[in-house]
């Protein structure tokens, strides 16, 4: 068996061959938990409206900014365009990868 330093700082007192016992894992179970890894789910809304924030979407927000203070509606129109473009773009890429590591696991 183990040290007890390697297992919460007391060891089990069981036969490796018969493992633990029925009570022995109930009482473990309770005081520790499954020994599962929390999975944090990212709903799509977030992953499409993170695809705005950063350098280059910053850039290109205020590019329309600027674009609709000058009152130039074309460039407005078009930057607004870009802006979509890039989110759809970005979007998709980080959805295929995101559906890619899930599938591994």
């Amino acid at each position: 068996t183990p040290p007890p330093s390697e297992i919460g700082g007391k060891g089990w007192e069981t036969d490796s061959t018969k493992g633990l016992s029925t009570a022995e894992v109930e009482k473990s179970l309770e005081a520790w938990g499954r020994n599962e890894i929390e999975v944090e789910v990212t709903p799509l809304y977030v992953l499409f409206l993170r695809q705005f924030t950063g350098f280059m979407p910053f850039l290109i927000e205020l590019a329309a900014i600027i674009s609709l203070a000058v009152q130039d509606y074309v460039d407005f129109a078009i930057v607004c365009g870009m802006l979509l473009v890039n989110g759809c773009l970005g979007f998709r890429e980080e959805y295929h990868a995101k559906k890619s590591l899930d599938e591994l696991a």
